[in-house]
């Protein structure tokens, strides 16, 4: 961070006066937040003795609510976290200038810190191997084709960066927040849908609201990001800078459940209690999801203006992973209880007292990594049995019990090998394999297959 930067002069100095939000710096939209938070820590690391405390402690609030520092945190810890979030900027705003750290989706089959898109010439079309897999995985959603030609005639703006601005939303200690202050949108529409506004989220993090009224002022979803792929789009009401709902409404990105899930998947990850969010769907459930008997999916017809949408749905966000939840809630206590039987089994003391006599070391170690497994498994049941375990860290903790099997299975097979046995025969190992495929299974097939089929699953209907 020796980087020499030029003096301030007192005009930017003037952004940081008053007093935390109503500074100028959170309000001021001829900068981007990128450029802004560069700003404000040229302020904040600056020596100089024009700058007073005043307005360092005013760059300070803003590099927290930009970085999303939690206020709570103690100063030396905060002043740590802005020094290290701020030298990765450095490191990498020359290969990105929108980027800002811990802001990023971390899905996506490449380095959206580092990579900068650009829009595709056909729907789905790239040359761009990492953003080709990304769209056809449906991790980034592509502007349709007649939506592009649309888009090509001119029927729609295609705002510039700097226009952008006065559109984006940042989370902010578990909030959506503009300008500082909480953001709500009561008071706008979407679709003739009172109090909801449009959204995108951008592969750079960036969440643009918007009040869309079916173009008739040239503004739609394509609008926010000049027409690139995003991660997530459609329709969201926030109330009091909590998402309360969000619903799978665009036309140009033709948006799934399993967008949504990603979405969710990003909030909670930033600090945004999703739990008491509805979902809102335009696809028949049946034909999309396939969440059990006792998930909540309610018609909604009635509750939505606009009456092109006789066949909308609604669902708790919470019924995408209690489900899941649920299924390990049952296979988790069940495969520590075989495992236990395994390591207690009268034919394994037996061979444990064999290989003693003859200075053989395969039981034993055998033993050793049904242990680890075990512990792995116990670990992990501890988590799903917690009453408010969130959706991030259950994928997060599933992810990481997948890679102990592999880990295991993979010692349990060189051990195999190296004492002149089949790596793929054995009791263990064969339990390892179904109980790695019946977790993969869980996962799988209850987030992203069944949530919404990428490639099965009828797409919401063109609205415009």
């Amino acid at each position: 961070m020796n980087t020499i930067m030029p003096k301030l002069t007192g005009d930017e100095l003037k952004l940081f006066e008053k007093s935390r939000y109503d500074s100028a710096i959170f309000e001021i939209t001829t900068k981007t937040l990128a450029a802004r938070l560069d700003l404000a820590w040229q302020v904040y690391s600056d020596k100089a003795p024009h700058v007073t405390d005043a307005q360092k402690a005013v760059a300070r609030q803003f590099l927290m609510y930009v970085l999303n520092i939690p206020a709570y945190h103690p100063n030396e810890k905060i002043h740590q976290q802005i020094t290290c979030y701020m030298k990765k900027r450095a490191e990498l705003k020359e290969k990105n200038a929108r980027f800002i750290p811990g802001r990023a989706p971390c899905r996506l089959p490449f380095n959206p810190d580092t990579t900068v898109l650009v829009s595709t010439p056909f729907y789905k079309v790239t040359s761009n191997v990492p953003v080709y897999r990304a769209i056809h995985e449906g991790e980034l959603l592509d502007v349709n084709q007649l939506s592009k030609q649309k888009d090509a005639k001119g029927q729609v703006k295609f705002l510039t960066e700097e226009q952008q601005i006065g559109y984006q939303v940042v989370i902010s200690e578990g909030k959506f927040m503009q300008n500082g202050r909480v953001f709500d949108t009561q008071g706008m529409l979407s679709h003739k849908k009172s109090d909801f506004a449009a959204f995108t989220l951008n592969t750079y993090g960036e969440f643009a609201v918007f009040n869309h009224r079916g173009m008739a002022d040239g503004i739609a979803h394509s609008s926010m990001n000049a027409g690139l792929p995003v991660v997530a789009a459609g329709e969201i009401q926030i109330h009091e800078g909590i998402p309360t709902k969000i619903t799978t409404h665009s036309g140009h990105y033709l948006p799934t459940l399993f967008n949504v899930y990603r979405l969710l998947e990003y909030l909670e990850k930033q600090g945004v209690d999703v739990s008491g969010v509805e979902i809102i769907f335009f696809e028949t459930p049946p034909n999309l999801i396939n969440l059990g008997r006792n998930v909540a999916i309610t018609a909604y017809s009635k509750s939505l203006e606009d009456n092109q949408y006789l066949n909308a749905y609604k669902m708790p966000a919470s019924a995408i992973y209690t489900h899941i939840k649920a299924r390990l809630q049952q296979s988790i206590p069940s495969m520590i209880l075989q495992l236990e039987e395994y390591r207690a089994s009268r034919k394994n003391r037996f061979f444990g007292h064999i290989d003693e006599l003859i200075g053989n070391s395969l039981t034993k170690e055998r033993q050793a990594i049904a242990h680890r497994l075990n512990r792995a498994l116990c670990a992990f049941s501890t988590t799903i049995f917690q009453a408010n375990v969130s959706l991030w860290l259950l994928k997060q903790t599933s992810e990481a019990l997948l890679q102990v099997f592999e880990e295991q299975i993979e010692e349990n097979q060189q051990l195999s090998l190296n004492h002149t046995k089949s790596p793929n025969n054995g009791r263990l190992h064969q339990n390892m394999m179904f109980w790695q495929s019946e977790l993969k299974g869980i996962l799988t097939n209850h987030t992203d297959a069944l949530l919404d089929d990428k490639t099965k699953a009828s797409k919401l209907s063109r609205i415009y």
